[in-house]
């Protein structure tokens, strides 16, 4: 038996538990979607985020600057950039298609092509590839999509779709059943003036065709109207927003590697790169020039050692100059066996080197990449440890598991489509899919590269 601690009534979604009872409940019907299609409407509860009840909308984050944070934090970093790049353009493969299933006579699926006409007219009129895109975008880069429905001047059926950038967009406050009614939308974030936001209508986040539905049989839509479809899966227990699988890299993985590039930039900016030591004894100086030596001035002196220093200088520096000899000459005493007069040059140890930033540069980047979800392989990086940096065939195989894995996104970006072919009546069996990138073949198999996949 599962034993709950909970002192006070608690609500999970249309699940109900009361302390000191040994039950759980659950309701039958819909919460706020009182009409003729969904039956009893729930009554119970959600419990509702009070830190949100100041404002007229929920804040993003604690500064409510969530979606800003997160793009600036990962544009600072061309790799973590590159990656989620990477993720939207497997997603988006070479574009989609619409299709109808068919069952063969061997009991199995088929998909056929279909080249719809209601759809093919509504695409070139909402200019639907950057619709796509965008929504493609938005569900890599934070979990959440605002798409915006734009009714036809008579209100029966979806005309045009438009993005919100989510940036600029918050939900309001949702009401004592969970309903969010409102989507608002600025670019003042965090506290927008009253005159500097634009409300628009949300449809309920789980069941928005109903939604859409009873607002219609009811008289409550009207030509030109817009109303905001709620893209999220609701995880973690957010009612507002959902978080990617990766947000965790933007205090971990992440500033490791967007610094030390900077650390290398500095390193470089301010550090003394000296190779070598040479030592000179003061005797020498007596040695090379005689007598004239002590007669000079200390000025003299020292320009003396600086045309020395910089001949030697010369000597040594310089591609033309590798493998030279360099021969000096110094005196020894018979008797006790000391040395005069010797030059001695001493390599001087590079303690840091590049080794080091290399290493953890190279182990943050697969950290953040695996985070991503991308193989490092991919992008020509091995796996900290590893020897290779991506063969032909580790980069077909990591991209073929990365399309293979684009199954639920590409479900949760479909929707709006789903969505607006059953409101707007096209044909209920035409299904959307997108054509993937083959990387899979050999030339053997795959001679011409023309080759495609549908997913």
């Amino acid at each position: 038996m599962v034993e709950l601690q909970h002192k006070t009534p608690w609500y999970a979604g249309e699940v109900f538990y009361e302390p000191g009872s040994s039950n759980i409940y659950s309701f039958e019907g819909i919460h706020s979607l009182a009409g003729s299609r969904n039956g009893v409407v729930s009554k119970y509860r959600y419990q509702i985020d009070t830190t949100t009840q100041n404002y007229e909308w929920s804040n993003w984050g604690d500064d409510n600057l969530f979606p800003y944070n997160v793009d600036r934090d990962v544009r600072k970093n061309g790799i973590a950039t590159r990656a989620l790049e990477i993720l939207i353009q497997t997603h988006f493969g070479k574009g989609f298609y619409t299709y109808k299933e068919v069952v063969t006579d061997e009991g199995k699926l088929r998909k056929v092509i279909v080249n719809d006409e209601k759809f093919r007219d509504f695409a070139r009129l909402t200019n639907l590839n950057r619709f796509m895109i965008q929504m493609i975008n938005d569900y890599v880069w934070f979990r959440n999509v605002f798409p915006e429905l734009i009714l036809s001047k008579d209100g029966k059926s979806i005309a045009l779709v438009k993005r919100h950038d989510p940036i600029h967009c918050r939900w309001a406050v949702a009401d004592e059943q969970g309903f969010i009614p409102h989507l608002y939308v600025s670019a003042e974030w965090p506290n927008p003036k009253h005159d500097y936001y634009t409300k628009i209508p949300a449809l309920h986040v789980d069941f928005p065709l109903m939604d859409l539905l009873n607002r219609r049989d009811a008289g409550k839509l009207k030509g030109g109207d817009s109303l905001v479809m709620p893209i999220r899966l609701n995880n973690g227990g957010g009612i507002y927003y959902d978080k990617t699988p990766w947000d965790a890299i933007r205090s971990q993985w992440l500033p490791v590697a967007t610094n030390i590039p900077k650390m290398k930039a500095a390193l470089l900016e301010n550090q003394m790169t000296i190779k070598y030591h040479i030592k000179v004894p003061y005797s020498f100086w007596e040695r090379k020039f005689g007598n004239e030596w002590s007669n000079w001035t200390k000025e003299v002196q020292n320009a003396k050692i600086r045309e020395w220093r910089e001949s030697f200088d010369k000597f040594l520096k310089g591609y033309e100059n590798a493998g030279k000899s360099f021969v000096s000459h110094y005196d020894r005493d018979e008797y006790n066996g000391k040395i005069y007069d010797e030059i001695i040059v001493e390599p001087i140890e590079d303690k840091l080197g590049d080794k080091k930033w290399i290493t953890d540069s190279s182990a943050a980047n697969s950290e953040n990449l695996f985070a991503l979800g991308v193989d490092p392989t991919i992008l020509g990086q091995s796996s900290p440890g590893g020897s290779e940096g991506g063969s032909g065939s580790n980069k077909r195989e990591a991209f073929a598991i990365l399309q293979a894995l684009m199954g639920i996104g590409r479900t949760v970006i479909f929707s709006p489509l789903e969505l607006i072919r059953d409101f707007n009546g096209w044909d209920p069996e035409l299904k959307f899919g997108h054509v993937d990138l083959d990387t899979s073949q050999t030339l053997d198999e795959n001679p011409t590269g023309k080759q495609t996949k549908l997913s």
